[in-house]
């Protein structure tokens, strides 16, 4: 038998999204979630619950005043039917704490306040592209080059359009079957090309370190040779990627990520 933890009060809520003006929320499991101070007297059972919204500030956690802002303080069933709640009237980058405050049948508080969020900051979420070329340039400093190289591969996807294979062997140039999404690009901000540069970049060095591995330190030189056509072709493709990812750095007059 599997026994449910109770809380003296509610858990924090989860943020579901943000703008530069709202909060949405996801309200805690109330419903056999709370007990009481006192072992042996009945656990209480909410009937009501409201969102408590304050000003982020060091050590303080929303109060049972603290139902100014529009949506806090409005009191929803705990029965779970309330899967949100919207808050809003926010001041633009500032940054917000929440918790959720629990009342029984009679309208008398459980517990007190409840766990509080950690400080939120109001403000537009980062485009998907942004956050998927950080997560790769990140990863490919601390040489975790497998989640560079999804990261960086899921932003080529969308702007890096590959042709399919030609009937010809010799239209297959590996420099002619990537190319831009010259539709992408020309909608993107320079933000956006400078994350889609980043990610190409990453992309190619993570190709290249898998294809030829470093050698220990004391190796003899390798001998110089002439590569296989297959390797040939590999080293055109990472070539291709750096080229595209100068392009969009050109795009933007960013001269330092051209030179990189």
């Amino acid at each position: 038998t599997t026994t449910t933890k109770r809380w003296l009060v509610p858990r924090a809520p989860r943020v579901l999204t943000r703008t530069e003006v709202s909060v949405t929320l996801i309200p805690p499991e109330l419903q056999n979630s709370l007990r009481s101070p006192i072992r042996g007297r009945e656990h209480p059972e909410p009937a009501t619950f409201a969102v408590l919204a304050k000003v982020h500030t060091s050590g303080l956690a929303p109060g049972l005043h603290n139902v100014d802002l529009p949506g806090a303080g409005v009191r929803l069933p705990a029965d779970g039917s309330v899967t949100r709640v919207t808050v809003t009237g926010l001041t633009p980058n500032e940054c917000y704490t929440f918790s959720v405050v629990a009342y029984d049948g009679n309208g008398d508080v459980i517990g007190g306040p409840g766990l509080a969020t950690d400080g939120i900051v109001c403000m537009h979420p980062l485009p998907s592209t942004t956050l998927w070329s950080n997560l790769a340039v990140a990863a490919s400093r601390l040489g975790c080059l497998g989640v560079a190289k999804r990261a960086a591969g899921t932003v080529s996807r969308r702007f890096v359009n590959t042709r399919r294979p030609p009937r010809f062997y010799y239209e297959s140039h590996p420099m002619s079957l990537q190319r831009l999404r010259g539709d992408l690009v020309a909608g993107s901000t320079f933000p956006t090309m400078r994350a889609v540069a980043r990610s190409l970049l990453v992309a190619a060095e993570c190709a290249l370190a898998s294809r030829m591995p470093e050698r220990p330190a004391g190796d003899p030189p390798v001998p110089m040779s002439v590569p296989e056509v297959q390797d040939q072709v590999f080293r055109l493709r990472c070539a291709k990627k750096i080229l595209m990812a100068m392009e969009l750095a050109r795009y933007v007059d960013d001269v330092p990520l051209t030179q990189e």
